[in-house]
Order: C-alpha cells, then sequence, then structure tokens
C-alpha cells in the first residue's frame, strides 16, 4: 500500500511537472468547436428569451450530424438544454444528469486556464450540477458545487460582466438558501448581502428585493424583530410584494406586549405562510397564548408542532457539520488564493510542489478528521435524540414552570408603584408619535363630513403600535388595567382611548383611523357607556389616570 502511494505521488508530479513547462493556452476560434458561433448566439439568446433558445437547442439535437458532433459541442449543447430547463423551470430528476460534462469542462478549464469563458462554463457546470443536487435533495454534494463555483467565478472570471455578475449573485442566492435552511445564519447573511450588492450593479431592484427579505428572515429567526421590520420595510419600498413578510415581527411585537388578541391573528398567518422558522416561533407563542386561554385543543396542536420541529433539528445536525465546514474551508482557501498578476503567465515549480505538498498534507489531515468527526457527529445524534426524549417526558413539568413565572410577571405588574402623574402626562404627549400624530392634523379643519377627504392622514399600524407603547411606557400596565377594569373594551378602543387623551375630536380620529365619522361616533357613545359617565371620553380617562396613578 505504501509503495502504490509513493507510485501514484511520483505520477502526480511528473504530470505537474508537464503541465508546467507548457504556455498557458488561450480557447480562440481555430481551435474552438465547430458549432462555435451557433452556440455562441444561443447562450447570448438565453440571456434574453429562454422559450427561444430552447427550441433553437432542440432545432440543432434534430440536425442528421447531431450524433457525430465532437465532445466539445455536445458537451456545451447539453449545459445549454439544463440550462433552459432549469430557467423554465422544467428541470426533474430525469433531466440529462450533468456529472460527465462538469468532468469534461474541468478538465478543459485546466489547459485553458486563461480563458474566461471558458471559466465561465465551468462555472455554470458546476452550479446547474448543484441545481440537480438539490432538486434530488443532496444539500451537501449542492452545497460543495455552489462553492466551488463562487471560487471560480471569484479567482478566475474576470469581473464587469453584467452576465456573468448576475450568475454569480445567483450563485450566492442559492447557497444563501441552503445555509439559512440548516440555520447557518451569520453564513447565509453574507451570501445574500453579497447577492444583494450584486443584484444591485445590475439594477436588478426585484431580486435586490428578495435579497433584503431574505435578510430580514434572518433577523426574525434570530428574534431581532426591530432589524427584521426595518429590512422588509426596505425591500417594500424597493419592490412591492403581493405577500405581506412584517405579518410575523408585528405579531411577535404585540405578543411582547401582551395583546394576545392581535397577536395571534398576525402569528396564525404567519404559522400558514411563513417558513419554518417563523412557523416554529409562532406555535411557540401561540401554544402559549391559548393556554392562557384555556384551548387545551389549539395549544396542544401547536405544541405538537414546535417539539417536531425541534425533532427535526436534530436530524439536521450531521449534514449542518458538514455544510459549516466546507463553507469555512472554502473560505480558508478563497483567503490564501493569490491572484496571478499581468505579466506572470508560467507559475514556478518550486511553488507548485509546495502547494501540492501542502495540498496532500491537508488531504491526509482531512481523511483522519472525517473520521473523528462521524464518530463525533453519531455520539452528537444519539445525545441529541435522548435529549429531546427526556424533554418531551419533562413538558408538564416545563409548562407548570412557565405558567409560574408569568404569574409572579403578572403580580409584578399589578404592585407596580405609582408614577409622578404630571410628569408621566408630560413625557406621553410630548413623546414622538405624539408629536407626529398632532402635526398630521394640525392646520386642518376636519368637519364631519370631511373626515374621509384625508385618507393621507390614516395612521399605519405600526404607528398605532408605538402610540399604546408610548401610553404603556409612562402610565406602566394601563393597557392590561383598563382592559382588566372594563372588560368590555376592544384593543380598538385602546387605539381611540389613546387618540382621544391627545385633545383630538371624532373627526379627526376618523381620519387619523380612516373610517367613518359615524363609526367612530359609535365608539365615543360605547365607551362612554362602558365607563359610565356623561363626560366626554378624554376627561373621563384623565380622572380614571389620575387615581390609578
Amino acid at each position: 500500500m505504501k509503495r502504490k502511494s509513493i507510485i501514484g505521488f511520483c505520477c502526480l508530479l511528473g504530470m505537474l511537472c508537464c503541465a508546467c513547462s507548457k504556455p498557458h493556452q488561450a480557447f480562440t476560434p481555430q481551435n474552438a468547436p465547430h458549432h462555435f458561433e451557433e452556440l455562441h448566439s444561443i447562450a447570448e439568446q438565453m440571456n434574453v428569451d429562454v422559450p427561444a433558445a430552447n427550441e433553437a437547442l432542440k432545432e440543432l439535437a434534430s440536425r442528421p450530424d447531431f450524433n457525430s458532433w465532437s465532445d466539445l459541442d455536445r458537451n456545451e449543447w447539453m449545459l445549454y438544454f439544463v440550462e433552459s430547463q432549469y430557467k423554465t423551470r422544467s428541470m426533474t430528476t430525469e433531466s440529462p444528469d450533468l456529472t460527465p460534462v462538469l468532468a469534461f469542462y474541468d478538465s478543459l478549464a485546466t489547459q485553458f486556464g486563461h480563458d474566461d469563458d471558458l471559466q465561465f462554463l465551468l462555472a455554470k457546470s458546476l452550479y446547474y450540477k448543484g441545481a440537480q443536487e438539490s432538486l434530488q435533495e443532496q444539500p451537501v454534494s449542492a452545497t460543495k458545487h455552489y462553492l466551488r463555483a463562487l471560487m471560480v467565478m471569484t479567482t478566475q472570471v474576470a469581473e464587469g460582466d453584467p452576465v456573468k455578475e448576475r450568475f454569480t449573485a445567483l450563485t450566492h442566492t442559492r447557497l444563501g438558501e441552503i445555509l439559512y435552511y440548516y440555520g447557518l445564519n451569520a453564513l447565509a447573511s453574507e451570501s445574500f448581502q453579497d447577492a444583494y450588492l450584486l443584484f444591485m450593479q445590475v439594477h436588478d431592484t426585484s431580486a435586490s428585493a428578495a435579497m433584503l427579505r431574505n435578510l430580514g428572515a434572518i433577523y426574525q429567526a434570530d428574534k431581532d424583530y426591530d432589524k427584521a421590520l426595518a429590512e422588509f420595510k426596505k425591500a417594500e419600498d424597493m419592490h412591492h410584494s403581493n405577500w405581506d413578510y412584517t405579518v410575523h415581527s408585528v405579531g411577535a411585537l404585540l405578543f411582547g406586549m401582551m395583546q394576545y388578541d392581535s397577536a395571534a391573528i398576525c402569528l396564525e398567518q404567519s404559522f400558514e405562510n411563513g417558513d419554518r422558522f417563523a412557523r416554529a416561533d409562532a406555535a411557540a407563542k401561540l401554544s402559549e397564548i391559548y393556554r392562557n386561554k384555556g384551548d387545551l385543543q389549539k395549544e396542544m396542536l401547536y405544541t405538537r408542532y414546535y417539539v417536531g420541529n425541534s425533532l427535526n433539528e436534530s436530524n439536521l445536525a450531521s449534514d449542518k457539520m458538514e455544510i459549516e465546514f466546507l463553507c469555512k474551508q472554502a473560505d480558508e482557501q478563497l483567503q490564501n488564493s493569490v491572484a496571478e498578476t499581468d505579466d506572470a503567465d508560467r507559475v514556478p515549480i518550486g511553488w507548485l510542489l509546495l502547494v501540492l505538498l501542502l495540498f496532500l498534507a491537508v488531504l491526509a489531515y482531512i481523511i483522519m478528521r472525517n473520521r473523528n468527526r462521524i464518530s463525533h457527529i453519531e455520539k452528537q445524534i444519539v445525545t441529541i435524540e435522548a435529549k429531546h426524549k427526556q424533554e418531551n417526558l419533562d413538558k408538564d413539568k416545563e409548562l407548570e414552570s412557565v405558567t409560574l413565572e408569568l404569574d409572579q410577571t403578572r403580580q409584578k405588574l399589578e404592585h407596580n408603584q405609582k408614577v409622578d402623574f404630571d410628569m408621566a402626562w408630560e413625557g406621553f404627549v410630548h413623546s414622538p408619535v405624539c408629536e407626529k400624530i398632532r402635526q398630521s392634523v394640525e392646520g386642518k379643519d376636519i368637519m364631519i363630513k370631511s373626515a374621509s377627504l384625508y385618507p393621507e392622514l390614516k395612521l399605519k399600524e405600526l404607528d398605532f403600535i408605538d402610540l399604546v407603547r408610548a401610553l404603556n411606557s409612562h402610565f406602566p400596565d394601563i393597557s392590561s388595567q383598563l382592559l382588566k377594569d372594563y372588560p368590555a373594551l376592544s384593543t380598538n378602543d385602546l387605539r381611540y382611548c389613546a387618540l382621544a387623551l391627545l385633545g383630538l375630536n371624532d373627526a379627526e380620529i376618523a381620519a387619523l383611523e380612516g373610517i367613518s365619522y359615524s363609526g367612530v361616533n359609535r365608539r365615543t357613545r360605547k365607551i362612554q357607556s362602558v365607563m359610565q359617565t356623561e363626560e366626554s371620553v378624554e376627561h373621563s380617562l384623565l380622572n380614571y389616570m389620575k387615581n390609578k396613578w
């Protein structure tokens, strides 16, 4: 075995010396495929009219001389055919396997190392082979090919071509999707950020907005809801989407404010339409909401989903560790790669020999390390499975503990010390959101019949959240206290109360809420009836707050 290894090493060394003794060649029309011009025109057509390019490829394949084409022609034709299937969303597991095409371009690109177009064909072969493996649910292999495609585009292909920049951005996108699926959020964020910058360079606002939404989803998965909302807002300003991506973050913020009825509506929408991280987070919060409401059936539904998702995370642990290792290895290779200078056509043989020896040493190290890693991963899987089984057995105890903590929190809130009313009132009425609302109606003579003539005054959902949050921050727990003292009031009534405290009349409130004057007037009478007073809502609330604080 040792003798065979030495012979193999000598053969590789001899091949390397032969390769270094020849100057790098460029791919020219003289040594190009016989059908170079036809295939090149189809490649250009693929960027503007994919169905037409697909028909042109089929027409070439129907020619009588197609079976006698050279390997150069046939491999390029097959690559473009798979690309057309991918872009028309008709790629299936029955599509032609690109493994031989990738091997062909891999060997050819070594010989013509200075040919950007040939290197680009190699990168495309790697990308679409990765797409095939993703379709076959082989994420680790797909990651390897996406990383290598990015390596080729970064180190071998010159910048400045919009087509190649778009291709690089797409590769970053596909890689980021795999990393995000496996919870490698930091690496996924880097990939989506790189894709965003490249899409901006080629002025693709739709794709750029999609990358911002991906970044927002990562912040959302990390439970940083304010940053997630900021990214979703930037994406919406750039390119409108039919789906409200902010629904989960808004629901989570409402949940944190203990406005459970409103939070449940948003979180249930997120559970139905969100990605797996949003669904898991929504399930955890909905389980707690319905436990507080005493709805055992819905509580168990969402709890089962959350526990099942946690078990699925353990099943992904092995692939996740391998994908993370591949990304770190690729990053190290990229950082250690040395860019060739314009006048350096040949690399010194000594350096190549040194690189080869280092490669063999690294390869031997990786083989030994992988054996230990596989054993370590198996032990981790066993440990994780045992952990989740124990968690399932102890679930009742955990639920009791969470319930006890919530009761203690409520008791602390109920025993909060009273605040200085005048100072709290000044802080509330001069808060940024209150100043913004007063300035929006200032100088406008809004009458009963003209309330509907100011659609631009309608407040956004986040403005109402900020308004109620400001009121609660200066008068702690006033929302919960009002709902407790007056159970007939709803969360929408709380919005009206907060606006009425600013001294706004019913016509102004109707314009700010975007509803009719009569609807606001009915709500005024309802609140007066619930609070059993004939005074204005503003004075009644002020008297109530002075008694409480």
